[in-house]
């Protein structure tokens, strides 16, 4: 399987676990976890506080990861929060760049769509930055369905130990994901090689005021190249 890290190995079959906790409320695993370690608040939530067992502490040090590669499917939106849930196609938070103020915390995605269930466009663009805007038009919704967590690092969006690997080992360093049909692709957030030695380049020209400001539209340029990707093939 091309697992040479035993740490890292050892958390991706822990979020195995964690996956369908996630994924699969109506289990008795699910209802007396619930019960015991966050009853009234969401999985995402939950604590490693007091006195915990070790299967639920394991299961709590794999949950770092699950939330790097988790992102919410539009059904119907009652379901996620705008301002905390990952729910965009934006890589790689999944979430908004600022946060609207006129809408609160327990606001969900519903308030943001039609009769219809399409995006009310006038309103989100009254409400969110423009870039915001752009990334939550891309973003599809599934009328009449109900909301669904999928893993997004994979083609299918099905959660695998495989995937979580490579994402686990792949995070700190160039974050290069297979997402599309179109091959490999740079992601915001990390720089890649080539924009490394273009700020190397200018690191000789610049000073310590100019090079935070370079490295800042490397990244927006990126993040709008992504964005034309995502628009061109309908994700």
């Amino acid at each position: 399987m091309g697992m040479r890290n035993l740490k890292e190995f050892n958390i991706n079959l822990l979020s195995k676990y964690a996956w369908r906790i996630l994924t699969i409320t109506n289990s008795l695993v699910y209802r007396l976890y619930k019960a015991r370690y966050f009853s009234g608040m969401m999985l995402e939530q939950a604590r490693g506080k007091g006195f915990i067992s070790y299967a639920w502490r394991s299961i709590l040090a794999a949950k770092p990861l699950l939330q790097t590669g988790c992102r919410w499917r539009i059904g119907d939106g009652s379901s996620i929060k705008i301002t905390t849930t990952p729910w965009l196609l934006r890589p790689t938070t999944f979430q908004l760049g600022m946060l609207p103020q006129s809408l609160g915390a327990d606001a969900t995605v519903n308030v943001l769509l039609d009769d219809d269930g399409e995006w009310n466009e006038k309103m989100i663009r009254s409400e969110f930055d423009s870039l915001d805007v752009e990334w939550i038009l891309l973003t599809p919704t599934h009328t009449g369905e109900a909301d669904r967590l999928l893993w997004h690092y994979d083609k299918k969006r099905r959660f695998s130990v495989c995937s979580t690997y490579w994402l686990a080992t792949h995070t700190e360093r160039t974050t290069t994901l297979s997402r599309c049909d179109m091959g490999p692709l740079e992601m915001p957030g990390a720089l890649s090689g080539g924009q490394r030695l273009l700020l190397k380049f200018f690191s000789s020209h610049g000073n310590a005021t100019t090079l935070p400001l370079l490295r800042s539209v490397i990244l927006d340029i990126d993040e709008w190249w992504w964005m034309e990707c995502v628009r061109s093939v309908g994700q």
